[in-house]
């Protein structure tokens, strides 16, 4: 991890996906976080994001409210 490319804090990310675990799902013991998944969140994010630049109206200067 730590490329350039990465959009995320995986630090964070990995963070959250083991405390929602513990909170969410209390009789599984989570305690790692694959770069794989770390990897898939953000190609999903790099995807969303590039649609939503897409379908972003022409106008202004300002990248507004996602719709």
């Amino acid at each position: 991890m730590g490329k350039s490319k990465d959009l995320i804090n995986t630090s964070a990310v990995r963070a959250y996906i083991l405390a929602r675990a513990e909170e969410t799902r209390p009789g599984w013991k989570l305690t790692r976080v694959s770069d794989k998944a770390i990897n898939q969140i953000n190609a999903k994010l790099r995807l969303s994001l590039q649609g939503y630049v897409q379908r972003h109206p022409s106008r202004g200067q300002t990248f507004t409210e996602i719709i």
